[in-house]
């Protein structure tokens, strides 16, 4: 039978952190649009590379979050919280070179 984790900070960290991931993805989805508008001047590699990038971040933040979790329940609590808060950091990047 498999112990409790009983560090409910790094949980609640986990917990906060997915609730703004899912916040970003309403803004995402306006930008991942506008992106296509790389297109405009005709297709082309940076083109092609801007808008994968775009649209790469929902999945990545699918599977950081599946990998916070799995580590959260294997008891690799700093392993957890430090894949937990990626998502995070990759948003405020685009927000700073938004702003």
């Amino acid at each position: 039978m498999p112990k409790k984790n009983k560090n409910i900070g790094a949980k609640i960290w986990l917990i906060i952190s997915q609730i703004f991931i899912l916040l970003t993805l309403l803004p995402w989805l306006a930008m991942f649009g506008l992106s296509f508008m790389a297109f405009d001047a005709g297709i082309s590699f940076t083109g092609i590379l801007f808008v994968l990038t775009m649209g790469s971040y929902p999945i990545i933040c699918l599977l950081l979050s599946v990998f916070a979790w799995k580590a959260y329940n294997r008891q690799n609590i700093q392993k957890a919280v430090i894949i937990g808060s990626i998502p995070i950091v990759i948003a405020m990047i685009f927000l700073i070179l938004i702003l």
